[in-house]
């Protein structure tokens, strides 16, 4: 294979690789604070850094939207929806 077609695969791979991130909805920042709209919460996940994504974060998904918080939060919002079930079933 010729030199400049190998190079310009390399460049083509590696640019598309970088974008796979924003292409998957990974978490580029996160935010330490939950803000009053969190607290309704309709589901949330755990995204791990590696494979496409580049940091570790909590994502949170309330009325339509999606938060990025950080990891370092994940026992709180486990508190928060503990005590959303405890009122539920009192």
């Amino acid at each position: 294979m010729d030199l400049k077609i190998a190079a310009f695969l390399l460049v083509l791979f590696a640019t598309v690789t970088i974008s796979e991130g924003g292409k998957y909805g990974c978490c580029l920042k996160t935010s330490k604070r939950i803000t009053r709209p969190m607290w309704k919460m309709d589901k949330y996940y755990i995204q791990q850094k590696g494979g496409f994504c580049e940091i570790d974060a909590v994502i949170l998904h309330a009325k339509g939207r999606k938060y990025c918080l950080s990891s370092e939060l994940l026992p709180v919002i486990e508190k928060l929806i503990s005590s959303r079930k405890q009122r539920l079933i009192h």
